[in-house]
């Protein structure tokens, strides 16, 4: 694992330009952990209720009728 010093020993050989390039990757980096380590990726999900009413107001459909209405969508064009 890289630590402190070795970054700031391999910089001391660096020009100008190659110094700029490694400040603004490092700036990258505590952005980057800073935004990631603050939220979560993806916001908490939550369960409906198996009590809550249905959204759906048709016909109960089998498996297979499921099946095929999902391949009919798939190749139905919008």
């Amino acid at each position: 694992m890289i630590d402190v010093q070795q970054i700031a020993r391999k910089a001391s050989g660096l020009d100008e330009a190659g110094l700029q390039t490694l400040s603004e990757f490092l700036d990258f980096l505590l952005v980057r952990h800073r935004d990631t380590a603050e939220k979560p990726v993806f916001p908490e999900s939550t369960f409906e209720s198996p009590d809550m009413p249905s959204v759906y107001s048709g016909k109960a459909l089998t498996l297979e009728e499921m099946r095929e209405a999902i391949e009919w969508e798939a190749g139905h064009d919008r």
